[in-house]
């Protein structure tokens, strides 16, 4: 990429955080801290395929 498209987009995220930060508190809300936890984890691995297996888990964020 282009350092010119770099900057662009990087000025892009920087206001568009900063604008939707500015309107929550501007209505009076306070941001809350997330609290993340992870439930019914699992991990399967392959009868087939040695060395390949799968991972199951279920992430909660109960601070919304």
């Amino acid at each position: 990429m282009k350092k010119s498209r770099i900057n662009v987009m990087l000025v892009f995220l920087l206001t568009s955080f900063l604008g939707s930060t500015g309107v929550a508190m501007g209505m009076g809300v306070t941001p809350k801290l997330p609290e993340i936890s992870i439930e019914e984890q699992a991990a399967n691995l392959s009868p087939v395929i040695s060395g390949v297996g799968s991972v199951f888990m279920r992430i909660v964020n109960s601070g919304l």
